[in-house]
């Protein structure tokens, strides 16, 4: 029986080798917004959006570690509409999973009727974490429906 070799290497040892150098990850779980639903500009004008962090607390490489997370706008319809983020990035320490970061955000007279997907990534992790997991993932995303103020 012969292994396949990857870079002149026998595939066991290289698999092996990539197991012993993984690095621990840190991504986004999940997003919630709090309301769901904006009124602009008559009814609830402001939103509360929480990234939820994963990450392995017990592992000692991630003890008095820090990540940044940012929130930008990933779609809307209409193509035009936006919301106004507070504060983009939060910093999350890596103290107890899930670690926890809040961005408030605001519509304003230039709201329309619609709605806004919000995106939620790691945007720079300390050295030897790995931050990529996740970075597209639906779990990253949440959705903000603004409604037709009333009259």
């Amino acid at each position: 029986m012969s292994f396949r070799a990857i870079h002149g290497i026998p595939a066991l040892v290289a698999i092996a080798a990539i197991a012993a150098s993984a690095q621990p990850p840190v991504g986004i779980s999940k997003v919630t917004a709090e309301p769901s639903h904006l009124s602009c500009p008559s009814g609830p004008k402001n939103t509360t959006l929480t990234a939820q962090v994963y990450f392995d607390d017990g592992n000692p490489d991630l003890k008095n570690q820090s990540v940044l997370i940012s929130l930008s706008i990933y779609s809307a319809k209409p193509s035009k509409n936006r919301l106004w983020i507070i504060d983009k990035t939060q910093t999350v320490f890596l103290d107890r999973s899930p670690g926890l970061a809040k961005f408030q955000v605001a519509c304003d007279s230039f709201t329309e009727p619609g709605q806004v997907v919000l995106f939620a990534a790691v945007s720079k992790a300390p050295k030897g974490v790995d931050a990529s997991a996740g970075t597209f993932a639906e779990s990253g995303r949440v959705t903000v429906q603004i409604d037709q103020p009333e009259r």
